[in-house]
């Protein structure tokens, strides 16, 4: 489709900010695309230092991506890592139990390993001193 092809150009931008214009054509074409909620999202997030409205931007474009599809990991933890940065705890009584459900399932399948999932891990199950000690 041609949402898709913009989510493609916006890709091949590389993360860049000028790749925004790409994702939100992507995005006026179809607003359920979830991968380009995701893609503007993390662009938001990633170049926050150049505006700091960027950051409240990726946790919208994350909830977005939320709506049209829920089940997403990428979208969950995106997501839980802007509202940890922001200090946005209003939703912590929906949010985390989802974030600890997906982490004790990665546990459970020796699948823990994406960077977004162990930082949040680290947050809600902090290491024990004991174990850095031995």
């Amino acid at each position: 489709t041609f949402a898709r092809g913009w989510v493609n150009v916006g890709t091949g931008e590389g993360g860049s900010v000028e790749s925004i214009e790409a994702y939100k054509k992507a995005l006026k074409l179809d607003p359920t695309l979830a991968e380009a909620w995701i893609n503007i999202g993390q662009v938001y997030y990633n170049n926050f230092r150049k505006d700091p409205s960027y950051m409240s931007k990726a946790q919208n474009a994350f909830s977005e991506a939320l709506k049209v599809e829920p089940e997403s990991a990428s979208a969950l933890f995106s997501y839980a890592r802007v509202c940890v940065d922001l200090c946005v705890w209003h939703n912590y009584s929906t949010l985390w139990p989802s974030v600890t459900s997906r982490i004790e399932s990665g546990i459970a399948s020796r699948n823990l390993l994406t960077t977004s999932l162990s930082m949040v891990h680290l947050l809600v199950f902090p290491i024990d001193d004991s174990t850095i000690d031995s």
